[in-house]
């Protein structure tokens, strides 16, 4: 449960990037759209909660580089210690949110 929990809230953190650096939601129809997108591919991240799936924005036109993570090496992305307890503290909020 927490592993999904985290999964589901990096994923939408992802998006939220992703909707920033677009200038528009997705499927949503604006002047100031700047750039649209392409998919997602999938990536790995080992947290203490498991190793959960990032689905990584592909846009059209920008090279998505999450602010979130930084660089990531291509054998894996390694969460630090304080991105792991951001993520914990997210988690908790999103599961308050839910109760």
């Amino acid at each position: 449960m927490v592993r999904s929990t985290v999964e589901e809230t990096l994923n939408d953190m992802l998006d939220a990037e992703a909707d920033q650096l677009c200038g528009a939601g997705r499927y949503e129809r604006t002047e100031a759209r700047i750039d649209g997108r392409a998919g997602h591919y999938k990536r790995k991240l080992h947290t203490k909660a498991d190793e959960v799936e990032l689905k990584m924005p592909k846009l059209r036109r920008t090279t998505f580089e999450t602010a979130s993570f930084g660089q990531y090496r291509r054998a894996g992305l390694q969460a630090t210690a304080n991105q792991r307890c951001h993520i914990l503290q997210l988690a908790k909020a999103l599961r308050a949110d839910e109760a």
